[in-house]
């Protein structure tokens, strides 16, 4: 089974449960986007890169409220063309940051419910207590689930995350790594996507091919699938899906894993053709990260990559078979 060798790594929002439209406003291939986010009530959305989340993540979401804002305000995320709203339960969670100058310290809560773009009806929503000063210089993660009783009768829905006007009137914040996941497959956190996994899964797949051509390749020798920027905590990765996601794929499927790597040929945003290649003298370093993805995947626990792995959560080493080069790289090389 191939996952696809989509350059834009688009293929994840189809396997992946994530519900979320632009939820890391990746900077692949060409910068972030509002695309998915509308505004509830009289505010103002906009992108920025003064706040970044971290190095990986630089591009955040800021609200702006207005000091004579009134009612319910906040943003909207319209998901991937809607969001299936059915009766399960919902993981939500968000990092949040208010302007220091802009800060009144008067937030007591914050609500986050799924509703109908078409009749503005709530299917399910929570409230989140806050202790209103929150700080003005690390992120604070907030994450709560929504237990969902109904079936909405379509997909015209919105995940929302909205304030009280009247607590926080005034106040700038900053938002980022903003994530629902509904059931997943087999139960995994942040998984895969359940309905589609499962009929993957009655296909009776044999392997699983990653991380596909074009995104391992990427549009430059610059923008490679670098496998070492996708493990570890959420907020530490530039936005696209890890060996770690893979790994866990083939385990909860029983797949056999295929890993490409790297052979050091990539495309270029004016040909289709990869013209962009590692100089050979160079070459040492592309073949030193394979050898260490293969020791974060299989070496012992006493290895600096095998220690790694255990530390994220698998002391045992996971099972792959020879690794192949990528087909076309070597056409080139």
């Amino acid at each position: 089974m191939y996952p696809g060798s989509d350059v834009t790594t688009g293929v994840r929002e189809g396997y992946v449960g994530q519900s979320i439209l632009s939820s890391e406003n990746p900077t692949v291939p060409y910068g972030p986007v509002l695309n998915g986010y509308r505004p509830i009530g009289d505010v103002r959305l906009s992108l920025d890169v003064l706040h970044p989340l971290s190095s990986a993540l630089p591009t955040v979401l800021q609200l702006d409220i207005p000091y004579n804002a009134t009612g319910e305000v906040g943003f909207l995320n319209e998901g991937w063309w809607g969001i299936d709203v059915k009766p399960q339960t919902y993981n939500a969670s968000f990092y949040i940051m208010p302007s220091g100058p802009r800060h009144n310290k008067t937030l007591t809560h914050i609500s986050v419910s799924l509703r109908s773009n078409l009749t503005g009806n709530l299917w399910c929503t929570s409230s989140i207590p806050t202790s209103g000063d929150l700080s003005t210089f690390n992120y604070t993660k907030f994450q709560t689930q929504l237990h969902n009783t109904v079936m909405a009768p379509n997909a015209n829905n919105s995940f929302a995350v909205t304030f009280d006007a009247s607590e926080v009137a005034g106040t700038t914040f900053f938002i980022s790594l903003i994530s629902l996941f509904g059931e997943t497959f087999k139960g995994r956190q942040n998984g895969l996507r359940k309905d589609v996994a499962q009929v993957l899964y009655d296909a009776n797949p044999k392997f699983l091919r990653f991380p596909g051509g074009n995104n391992l390749e990427g549009l430059s020798t610059s923008t490679y699938w670098k496998w070492y920027e996708t493990i570890g905590d959420l907020r530490d990765r530039p936005g696209r899906v890890g060996v770690w996601k893979y790994l866990e794929w083939t385990e909860d499927m029983g797949l056999e894993p295929i890993l490409d790597v790297y052979a050091g040929a990539s495309l270029d945003q004016f040909s289709l053709n990869m013209t962009n290649s590692v100089p050979e003298d160079q070459m040492q370093s592309v073949l030193q990260e394979a050898l260490d993805e293969l020791e974060y995947i299989t070496g012992a626990t006493n290895t600096r990559w095998g220690a790694l792995r255990a530390q994220h959560g698998h002391p045992e080493p996971f099972k792959i078979q020879p690794v192949p080069l990528q087909d076309m790289q070597l056409s080139l090389r």
